[in-house]
């Protein structure tokens, strides 16, 4: 922690991707450098919005690591399966977890109702987002520690219009307002999410509501565009306020 104070105090400004950054930063490292936060953006020309959906297809594309929280959407599966719901979890990605999370399935005897496909191509990763009716990330803090911030991943299903579902930690809800453009519920919590999941597979009106404001929420906060014209904006303000006095330089976190 001391390092990064230190490695901060050698700039004149510091940008970060999420207030979240910001705050950790000033809290808990006790940077005083002056911060401006400039949000972590996708490519929404990318992606096509999504016009057609499978029915109850579940979709998630994480690395296979712990802070995803994929053993909770496996469980939220499995207990909408119990439900009598007629559901298909599609998973894309590959890493350290894949057995166990294999064995999970295996032992909620789900094996039908899941595939993990692996790697993708690009053409496969947007096809599965259009198919998906629901886009499921349930991050949590990982027992060392490691936790996501507001991954990419969500930005690129609400690019496609399939509406997400994803919990309440780090900087998730500055990306996502809960009821309006997604989903939040706490991590940790396969109860929760299956409830989630399931009031939106039973209303597929809201569903879809939900997901036009997700794309509406990149288009016009999470665009690339926007992110660029912003950084340049912070740089010609620094340049403005040291160029006549000597500057050190702007740190991207």
């Amino acid at each position: 922690m001391k390092r990064l104070q230190r490695v901060c105090a050698r700039f004149d400004h510091v940008i970060t991707p999420s207030k979240y950054n910001k705050r950790y930063l000033s809290e808990k490292i006790g940077v005083d450098t002056e911060m401006t936060v400039v949000p972590a953006t996708t490519n929404v020309d990318k992606f096509e919005p999504s016009d057609d959906c499978v029915s109850g297809r579940i979709f998630t594309v994480a690395r296979l690591v712990e802070k995803k929280g994929h053993k909770y959407a496996i469980d939220a599966v499995a207990e909408l399966i119990d439900q009598g719901y007629d559901v298909e979890y599609h998973i894309v990605g590959t890493g350290e977890r894949e057995d166990f999370l294999r064995e999970r399935v295996r032992e909620r005897g789900i094996d039908d109702h899941v595939k993990f496909l692996g790697h993708v191509s690009d053409e496969r990763l947007k096809s599965e987002l259009h198919e998906a009716e629901l886009f499921v990330l349930p991050c949590v803090i990982a027992s060392d520690g490691d936790r996501d911030v507001a991954p990419v991943a969500l930005k690129e299903a609400m690019a496609t219009q399939t509406a997400c579902v994803s919990t309440s930690i780090s900087a998730i809800p500055e990306l996502i307002t809960d009821g309006h453009d997604g989903v939040l519920v706490e991590p940790n919590d396969s109860a929760a999410l299956a409830d989630a999941l399931s009031t939106l597979l039973n209303n597929p009106s809201r569903r879809k509501e939900i997901a036009a404001n997700g794309r509406e929420t990149v288009e016009t906060k999470f665009d690339i565009s926007q992110a660029v014209d912003e950084l340049v904006s912070v740089f010609q303000s620094c340049i403005r306020s040291h160029g006549d006095h000597g500057t050190k330089s702007v740190d991207s976190d």
